[in-house]
């Protein structure tokens, strides 16, 4: 007859094939004949937590921590199914657990990083990532998610040096040649910015939708129009509802003498991201062009209220329905 045991390693096997149902049925079968079984919840609370069962995959992991208060698993699990429901608290609170229980474990602290950044302490993330990659120098996510932290500070050469550390570690990084991409282009060098874009196309050409829209920009700051439409284009075929996309090919049409395509663009970026002044400037701006000053000045209006007080185009729409009433 099978023993608790039997049927735990039966269930860890089938969750490392994927096969979540069967291992949540055999840790089942093992929590029934050895109710004490805390590895057994842990492992049945991961499998849940593969199939969406918040609710259930955080009480296995409770009664876990009832069985082993001292098992940072138990913790680190509760924490990651905590963050994926959106209690970014309540996950940090359990990874500060987990590191107490287990200091040396590199991939906790990465994961606080991120739910750091996440709240908007990027120079606790970017703690937290050096901790990670001071346990695990070879740790590729930890050196991506410091050079995104970097990046959002405003450190462009420092975000540079974490993404080309992250492509020697794992040269089919596509995410960090994007962000590297994206860093080398507020750097000035474009060049060297479409050149990740295209390993990351290359890397991941039905995956990459980011990529395409930035190396869109690079190719309209150039002149490059044309290019620019084909790369907005294969950007909204993989990420239709990024109402940003349809704003970036809309000014883009707008540049060609495509007037109604523009408008076209600026309207589904606003049904997709109803707040988004950017597309109630392009928006105007592109009116204005087409002669209809009065929907020009609505629109400049609605940019004008989105827009933050200190904003340079918060005053540039104002001086632009300045303009149009005194014309």
């Amino acid at each position: 007859m099978p023993t608790a045991e039997d049927y735990f390693n039966q269930a860890f096997e089938k969750y490392n094939n994927q096969d979540n149902q069967g291992a949540i049925a055999d840790y089942s079968q093992a929590i029934q004949l050895q109710p004490d079984h805390a590895e057994a919840y842990i492992g049945r609370g991961f499998a849940r937590s593969e199939l969406d069962d918040v609710e259930g995959a955080i009480a296995d992991f409770n009664q876990a921590i009832q069985l082993q208060t001292d098992n940072p698993e138990a913790y680190s699990g509760r924490g990651y199914i905590r963050s994926t429901a959106g209690d970014i608290q309540g996950a940090i609170a359990d990874y500060d657990q987990a590191i107490q229980l287990e200091p040396d474990n590199e991939e906790i602290y990465n994961n606080r990083g991120l739910l750091r950044r996440e709240l908007g302490d990027l120079q606790g993330a970017i703690a937290d990532y050096d901790q990670a990659i001071q346990l695990q120098p070879n740790l590729a996510e930890a050196y991506y998610n410091r050079g995104v932290a970097r990046h959002d500070l405003g450190d462009l050469e420092g975000a540079i040096a974490d993404f080309h550390q992250t492509i020697q570690l794992q040269p089919d990084h596509a995410e960090a040649y994007i962000g590297r991409g994206l860093a080398r282009r507020n750097l000035g060098d474009l060049e060297g910015a479409i050149a990740d874009y295209d390993q990351a196309i290359q890397l991941q050409p039905e995956d990459v939708g980011d990529a395409y829209n930035n190396r869109g920009l690079i190719r309209r700051d150039l002149g490059d129009l044309e290019g620019a439409m084909a790369d907005f284009d294969q950007s909204i075929q993989i990420l239709p509802d990024l109402a940003v996309v349809y704003v970036n090919r809309g000014i883009t049409r707008s540049d060609l003498g495509d007037l109604q395509g523009a408008i076209a663009d600026f309207d589904q970026a606003l049904q997709l991201q109803p707040d988004l002044a950017e597309a109630y400037y392009s928006r105007a701006a592109t009116r204005t062009k087409l002669g209809d000053n009065q929907k020009a000045i609505a629109d400049y209006q609605k940019a004008a209220e989105l827009y933050p007080q200190d904003n340079s185009w918060r005053q540039g729409a104002l001086d632009e329905i300045q303009t149009l009433q005194q014309s």
